[in-house]
């Protein structure tokens, strides 16, 4: 039928079992077996053709908005047999009583906005300002506040997110971030383990007649990847807690899923390896000699020296893999400052082409905003990346995301310090060569 837990089970089951057959294969130092392969092929699909995990992922879907019809016309009966709540809104869930919100809420869409807003505002009002009447209500409505385990994986004292919450946060970064939304799949995983991803392919060989065929293998590779911790700590006023649970739950679940973003994007784009980068080693450190394009000559040390031929001549050194979907990720002052001007001064502009500025495309591909970029480039510097993510690097993240306060730390300013913690990796795979590029390229101003 459509129960949408035992399908979530099912798919992560699914997962894990993908997983463990790739970390067999590492820890036995060995290729991947025909069995397991066939496996792997039955689980994510060949091709175009979708396997087991597509066909949960479809039919997931399906239950969910099945769910919230379902809800929605409960929910309106209910309203209709029990109208005449003064200033009260019923929201599809037919327990949960929302007040009337007539702004307009920034970090929930769709039906269940005001709703998941909501209960939002009640569990950070619960974990942040310790009110017993946020608790209860949580408690009430079966969503009592939840410590966190103390592992590895979390700190002691953090209380795990509920489900819509952390679902309104996580869309946000997808939203706000741009390394998470091009990168693919987002793995959820356990630790330290192994993701494969599809390497070598199989090889055709020219035979006489009657002569054997040499066999080949379709190769895989394992990227290796270990979700650490990711920690935003900010300050809020007191004084918070006395506004409406709504209005709270809006404002902090935008706040804490843009520093989020940012920091994964920070990481993915720029990261060296260190602790301030959650040791991820992003594209501006990955890339070898070979995928990152530098103009002839000196004289090209900010972008806006580069010509439409500096720029096209990166396009050589992408691969072009089947199925590929290049972009070009640049900082938003680094287009318009080299890229539109070249676009605009290009023949052929109406005056209504000016007056409608130059397009987000260059060179025949979209072109993605990463403010977490050099907004600037001077000598020798990496300001811009063409490719698509998705075949170049893999994220993965690890167990719930956490919510903790410390009521002690800002007592003079009457704050509170608030911490949102959640685990994640990216690593960066297709790197290139010394000599030839990969998915990803990347456009380096000169030396001089």
């Amino acid at each position: 039928m459509h129960n949408v837990k035992a399908l979530k089970e099912q798919i992560a089951a699914k997962e894990v079992r993908l997983s463990a057959i790739a970390q067999l294969a590492v820890d036995e130092k060995r290729e991947l077996s025909k069995e397991e392969i066939l496996e792997i092929d039955t689980l994510q699909g060949v091709g175009a053709e979708g396997g087991e995990l597509a066909k949960l992922e479809m039919n997931l879907a399906r239950a969910v908005k099945l769910e919230s019809i379902e809800k929605k016309i409960a929910a309106e009966r209910l309203t209709t047999r029990e109208s005449g709540a003064i200033g009260l809104a019923m929201q599809s869930d037919s327990r949960i009583v929302v007040p009337t919100y007539r702004g307009k809420l920034k970090s929930f869409s769709g039906p269940e906005a005001g709703r998941d807003a909501y209960i939002a505002g009640q569990f950070f009002g619960a974990v942040l300002f310790n009110r017993e009447a946020s608790k209860q209500w949580l408690a009430d409505h079966g969503m009592p506040v939840q410590m966190a385990h103390s592992t590895t994986d979390n700190e002691k004292g953090g209380y795990l997110v509920p489900e819509t919450v952390e679902a309104g946060i996580i869309r946000l970064v997808e939203e706000f971030g741009v390394f998470r939304s091009n990168v693919g799949s987002v793995w959820s995983v356990n630790g330290k383990t192994s993701i494969p991803k599809r390497g070598a392919g199989f090889t055709v060989y020219h035979v006489g007649e009657n002569q054997e065929i040499t066999k080949s293998d379709l190769g895989f590779k394992n990227v290796s990847v270990d979700p650490r911790k990711a920690a935003v700590l900010t300050q809020i006023s007191n004084e918070l807690s006395e506004s409406s649970a709504l209005n709270l739950g809006d404002l902090l679940t935008q706040e804490f899923a843009l520093a989020l973003a940012y920091d994964e994007d920070n990481a993915g784009f720029n990261g060296d390896g260190s602790s301030p980068f959650n040791n991820v080693v992003g594209l501006k450190n990955a890339l070898l000699a070979g995928a990152i394009h530098v103009p002839t000559g000196t004289g090209k040390t900010t972008p806006a020296d580069f010509t439409l031929n500096d720029f096209v001549n990166a396009l050589g050194k992408l691969k072009r893999y089947p199925g590929m979907v290049p972009r070009w990720f640049v900082h938003s002052e680094v287009y318009y400052n080299s890229m539109a001007p070249l676009q605009l001064a290009a023949g052929g502009n109406t005056v209504s082409d000016i007056a409608s500025g130059a397009m987000p495309m260059f060179a025949g591909y979209p072109v993605q905003f990463a403010q977490a970029m050099p907004n600037t480039a001077t000598a020798g510097v990496q300001f811009a990346y063409l490719g698509d993510l998705a075949m170049a690097a893999v994220m993965a993240e690890g167990r719930a995301l956490t919510i903790a306060s410390d009521s002690s730390k800002y007592f003079a300013e009457d704050a509170l310090a608030v911490r949102c913690t959640e685990l994640y990796d990216i690593v960066v795979h297709d790197i290139g060569t010394s000599t030839a590029g990969g998915s990803v390229v990347a456009l380096k101003t000169t030396a001089s």
